[in-house]
């Protein structure tokens, strides 16, 4: 297994944006008409907690969170195509919920489309459990929101 190495920014950096922009054209394409709905629900506002995965010094995948109505959202989770099965999305969750957990952050949601199927598998393996559509996803029937509650740090 290629060695990957975490960077954690508190900004959004170029690479960040990037990786979000090759997000959004896939998920265009492989869920056609009805992503536009949800654009707006993927704009990078308020996003000040970000993880990037590296193999060597090009980034191939990436995950952050923002504060959403009293906790916080795991938002625009990617790995590129080329390096996926190769366990980079679990490890950017793992990192991502270490630093929610040195923040002092309890609780995570997420929302991901009923089309990922890989999306789906890897947050219930991460110990995500599915809870009620939640804020702008209410009523969206191709949203499945999930939760977690997070351990206390040592």
């Amino acid at each position: 297994m290629a060695a990957f190495r975490l960077e954690y920014f508190s900004s959004l950096p170029p690479d960040f944006v990037a990786l979000t922009r090759q997000l959004d054209a896939e998920l265009n394409d492989r869920n056609g008409a009805w992503q536009a709905e949800y654009d707006v629900f993927n704009a990078l506002d308020g996003i000040h907690d970000v993880v990037i995965a590296y193999e060597g010094e090009t980034p191939v995948g990436c995950a952050s969170m923002k504060k959403h109505d009293g906790v916080y959202e795991v938002k625009r989770v990617f790995v590129a195509g080329s390096h996926r099965r190769l366990g980079v999305a679990r490890l950017l969750m793992e990192r991502l919920e270490a630093e929610a957990q040195r923040q002092g952050i309890r609780e995570l949601i997420l929302e991901t489309a009923d089309t990922l199927t890989g999306a789906l598998a890897l947050y219930q393996a991460l110990g995500y459990n599915v809870i009620p559509n939640y804020g702008q996803y209410q009523g969206k029937p191709h949203s499945v929101c999930f939760g977690k509650s997070l351990k206390e740090s040592p």
